[in-house]
């Protein structure tokens, strides 16, 4: 883009330039000669004593630090409204949520270029597409416990069965059962706190399960050895929400630890609803639709009541396809620093009037941690 040419100084300016520098004493008129000299600021600095000399540069790696750190943080605030922006258009809209919708587009391409001064990635996870820990904690019939027991323990395996960290089913036991005793005593803890009116008991997350437990802190991130990317466990398995889970965009591997009597009938699932939008990926398949009522899972082969009791699957207790709790990750790096934070939010709705839809409310955030800070550049933080 062609550039207007700088204007000259005018005569009144410079008349007021040269009355400044009069005004100055010799030794202040020498040192602004000295600067404008080729090479000047250099010699001046060099000539300062070495105490002044490190105490400017440590202003100067200050000031690096703080710029860097403001720019980070603009980009995370700003990928996170617009995140929050798209969500709260799709409250309006229909009440179904699916893999297709624009929320789970990857990356940030939908900022102006211009705009942004460190580049970022978003990433949006539906809680709904895993298995909740926390209903063990909140089921009391030893019946209802065992199936989702059961569940999260065949999980478990699944998700490691292909990598080379295995684990085995009695491994999978220890895991679900530390869990669900450490989430069964922090809510009768947090039972017998009084709250003050208005306010809410914050819900465990998996970042404080793994911090009570190490073997959870072990396999909960994604990470990768020999080359090979091992997927961590929080893809699969959650703390929020109501222990529903959401047929349109829940994982494979999800679908087939609730329908253990027909590993095929996941794939089904997954073929008869519309893919995740990827870049450069090919138009969804014609026939692919989402799933408008939990009801339209028994319109696949095999599935019946003979079916959905063998697999403990309750339609309306187990099923959704609506989603409400949002995990929103930002990965963001800049000249000095790699970093990731996550926010996860609720959709909140005003209690429904007959006949009408639930007016959407706002948001509820439930966590927003920072995950990671790798630094690329050290060197700011030296010698502070």
């Amino acid at each position: 883009m062609r550039r207007d040419p700088v204007p000259r100084p005018s005569v009144a300016l410079t008349s007021e330039l040269e009355e400044y520098l009069r005004s100055l004493d010799p030794a202040q008129r020498a040192l602004l000669e000295q600067l404008a000299e080729p090479g000047g600021p250099e010699k001046y600095f060099q000539s300062l004593s070495p105490a002044r000399r490190a105490q400017i540069e440590e202003e100067l790696r200050t000031a690096r630090w703080a710029v860097d750190q403001l720019q980070v943080e603009n980009e995370i605030d700003g990928q996170l409204e617009r995140v929050l922006a798209v969500l709260r258009e799709d409250a309006g809209g229909e009440r179904i949520d699916a893999l297709a919708d624009p929320m789970f587009a990857h990356g940030s391409d939908s900022r102006f270029a211009l705009e942004r001064e460190v580049p970022s990635r978003v990433q949006v996870v539906d809680e709904r597409s895993k298995l909740n820990l926390l209903a063990l904690g909140r089921t009391e019939a030893p019946e209802r416990q065992a199936i989702l027991r059961e569940r999260l323990v065949r999980l478990l395996v699944l998700a490691r069965g292909a990598t080379p960290t295995r684990l085995g089913e009695a491994r999978a036991r220890e895991l679900v059962d530390g869990a669900a005793t450490y989430l069964r005593a922090l809510e009768e803890e947090q039972a017998r706190e009084v709250l003050a009116p208005g306010l809410h008991r914050p819900t465990p997350s998996l970042l404080a399960l793994a911090k009570f437990n190490p073997a959870w802190a072990a396999l909960l991130h994604d990470r990768v050895e020999g080359g090979v990317m091992i997927p961590g466990l929080e893809r699969y398995v959650t703390t929020y929400g109501d222990g529903r889970v959401n047929l349109n965009t829940a994982d494979v591997l999800v679908l087939q630890a609730l329908f253990p009597s027909d590993p095929a009938l996941a794939e089904r699932i997954v073929a008869r609803r519309p893919a995740l939008p990827r870049p450069g990926a090919g138009p969804t398949a014609p026939r692919a639709r989402p799933f408008r009522d939990v009801e339209e899972l028994r319109q696949l082969e095999g599935v019946n009541d003979e079916r959905l009791l063998a697999d403990g699957v309750d339609l309306a207790s187990d099923l959704d396809v609506r989603s409400e709790v949002f995990s929103v990750f930002v990965d963001v790096t800049s000249d000095l620093q790699r970093r990731r934070e996550q926010l996860v939010v609720e959709r909140r709705y005003l209690p429904a009037v007959a006949g009408q839809p639930p007016e959407f409310e706002g948001f509820a955030r439930l966590l927003h941690a920072n995950l990671s800070v790798e630094l690329l550049d050290p060197s700011p933080l030296r010698a502070r």
